[in-house]
C-alpha cells in the first residue's frame, strides 16, 4: 500500500508540530528545574538584584511609556507596579525559608 501525497503531506506536518512541541517542553521544563535547584541564598540574591532593577528602571519606564496614551501609561505602569510587588512577596518569603534553612543547618560553622 502507498500512502496518497496529501496524506504524507499531512503526516509530515503533525510530525513537524510534534517535534517543536516537544523540543520546546524539555527547553522550559530544564529552565524550571535548573531555577529550583539554586540554592536558596542564590534565589535571594536574585530576587534582590531584580527588585534593584525595577527601582532603578522607574524613570526609564516613564520615557518608554511616553509615547503610549494615557490609559496604557497607566497599563504598564500598574504592571510594573504588580511585578515589584510580587517580587517584594517573594523575597520576604525566600528571607523566611533561607532562616529556615539556616536554624537547621547540620553543617559545622567554623569558630571565630
Amino acid at each position: 500500500m502507498s500512502a496518497s501525497p496529501a496524506r504524507f503531506r499531512e503526516y509530515t506536518l503533525v510530525r513537524v508540530l510534534a517535534n517543536k512541541a516537544r523540543a520546546m517542553m524539555p527547553a522550559r521544563h530544564h529552565v524550571r528545574c535548573r531555577a529550583t535547584m539554586l540554592s536558596i541564598h542564590a534565589r535571594i540574591d536574585r530576587t534582590q538584584r531584580l527588585l534593584r532593577m525595577l527601582e532603578e528602571d522607574a524613570p526609564l519606564l516613564a520615557a518608554r511609556v511616553a509615547p503610549l496614551t494615557p490609559e496604557r501609561q497607566q497599563s504598564a505602569k500598574d504592571y510594573a507596579d504588580r511585578l515589584k510587588a510580587h517580587a517584594q512577596a517573594e523575597l520576604e518569603n525566600l528571607i523566611e525559608e533561607g532562616s529556615f534553612w539556616d536554624s537547621n543547618d547540620p553543617t559545622p560553622q567554623a569558630a571565630d
